[in-house]
């Protein structure tokens, strides 16, 4: 039930990602408000409550799920979890969000497919880098184009903890499929992949009007460097945009040759690195991810963490979108429309092409991709 004209959002999981992304924005948007907070552990609660207070706190999200106020439900989790919490939250009638990715298999993917579109509610995934204010501005301009496309895409950093033994096509790359597929407004027809030291991943991927993407993947890059990287080469015009912050745009009169996107801060950080880095571009950015890199290398050696650094996640301070997204996504509820967002056929083409370049990895030929396995 909307409360002083905002959609009501529940939370499942208060770990980083909520953290930094999902229920900071929240927090601090005009349409939607932080209303019951989940998790398993009381500590998290505590932890994330202090920041952005809720309405409601609960240690069982079948509570959340259950309550007439909650208009929309957030999900992000081990992914293991995302497809059965996203099924009983929307057996129990409401919209969903739900973090990448929607399934770990494409069985599980398209049984959420299935079930949101028998409920006729909004269900969307969270491929974020559909909202980023640089991706928005280079979509248009290849709507008109006269011949396929060719693209390049970097996304390699410094990975830690868990996430240097999760399968990265799946968890990190699935977003990349989901932004070139929206971008080439095409469908993938085939894939070649090939790996070196596990999720060391090259992938090229063809597209049904002839557009061919290369994708370098890496999680042993640095994390002083730029995440990702997009280049669209087309009809003797190019793109090139370095991770959301800078794109240059060549032999395109309708843009400028270099157009700047603005970072973004956090809670607790100082918002100093904003205007800088605004006016100046990368030198400035790159500055602050190598503090934060020599920081985490004195850490992996046994020194502590800098504490003047834990509000800088290097790889969250540029625009991918995350805000936007889960906005649109409130919009859409108050509105009784459906999402702008990607939505549940979107999440199982991404696990499809996941399988399809894991299976290239394996059987060293190219894969071909069948997008019947999408449809719903």
């Amino acid at each position: 039930m909307p409360e002083n004209g905002k959609c009501c959002v529940g939370f499942i999981g208060c770990g980083q990602l909520m953290n930094t992304q999902h229920i900071q924005n929240a927090h601090k948007s005009k349409v939607l408000m932080v209303h019951t907070l989940c998790d398993i552990k009381q500590e998290a609660l505590d932890s994330t409550s202090a920041k952005f207070p809720p309405k409601k706190t609960t240690l069982d999200y079948k509570t959340l799920l259950k309550d007439p106020e909650v208009d929309l439900v957030v999900i992000a989790m081990n992914p293991n979890m995302h497809a059965k919490l996203a099924i009983d939250a929307l057996k129990a009638g409401k919209p969903v969000y739900v973090e990448k990715p929607l399934g770990e298999t494409v069985k599980e993917a398209s049984a959420v497919a299935k079930l949101a579109k028998k409920k006729g509610l909004n269900c969307a995934v969270g491929f974020n880098r559909r909202f980023s204010p640089a991706y928005n501005d280079v979509k248009p301009l290849l709507q008109d184009r006269e011949g396929p496309l060719s693209i390049y895409y970097r996304i390699a950093d410094h990975e830690r903890g868990v996430r240097r033994d999760t399968v990265r096509l799946h968890v990190e790359v699935c977003h990349i499929f989901d932004i070139l597929t929206w971008f080439v407004d095409k469908e993938p027809v085939s894939v070649y992949a090939t790996e070196g030291l596990h999720n060391d991943n090259n992938v090229a991927l063809k597209f049904e009007d002839g557009t061919t993407a290369l994708i370098l993947s890496s999680g042993r890059s640095s994390l002083e460097s730029p995440k990702e990287h997009l280049e669209v080469h087309w009809d003797h015009k190019v793109v090139m945009v370095e991770d959301f912050i800078e794109a240059r745009y060549f032999h395109i009169p309708s843009m400028p040759q270099l157009k700047r996107y603005r970072t973004r801060s956090y809670y607790g950080s100082p918002a100093d690195h904003i205007e800088p880095i605004f006016q100046e571009g990368l030198e400035p950015f790159l500055e602050l991810k190598k503090k934060v890199s020599d920081a985490w290398d004195k850490n992996d050696a046994g020194a502590p963490f800098d504490p003047s650094l834990q509000n800088y996640p290097a790889n969250y301070l540029s625009d991918k979108g995350w805000g936007f997204a889960l906005d649109e996504m409130g919009k859409a509820v108050l509105e009784k429309r459906p999402a702008k967002n990607a939505g549940p056929v979107d999440g199982i083409r991404a696990t499809v092409v996941s399988d399809a370049a894991l299976k290239s990895i394996k059987t060293g030929k190219v894969e071909k991709i069948d997008p019947r396995k999408w449809k719903i």
